[in-house]
């Protein structure tokens, strides 16, 4: 998985649209999540606590998405010519 990741991100990189990179390796996301919980399970100790957090997260990102609050596109914050 790892493999496929840096491939293509490697792909996807040498393109002058650097902020499509990411959607472009969202299907690593499951899997990452699935790491990130799996090793939660079994490293921590307050495991209930760090997934409400990590839970808390993902509801507060996807609370702001849809009130258009906080969001930033990086790629698209640079200053215009006029």
């Amino acid at each position: 998985m790892a493999g496929t990741v840096v491939v293509g991100y490697v792909g996807v990189s040498r393109w002058p649209g650097f902020s499509f990179t990411a959607s472009h390796i969202l299907y690593a996301l499951p899997f990452f999540l699935i790491l990130l919980v799996k090793g939660i399970e079994e490293n921590f100790r307050h495991k209930s606590l760090i997934l409400a957090a990590v839970t808390a997260v993902y509801i507060l990102g996807t609370y702001n998405y849809f009130n258009k609050a906080g969001y930033l596109n990086p790629g698209y914050a640079t200053p215009m010519r006029r």
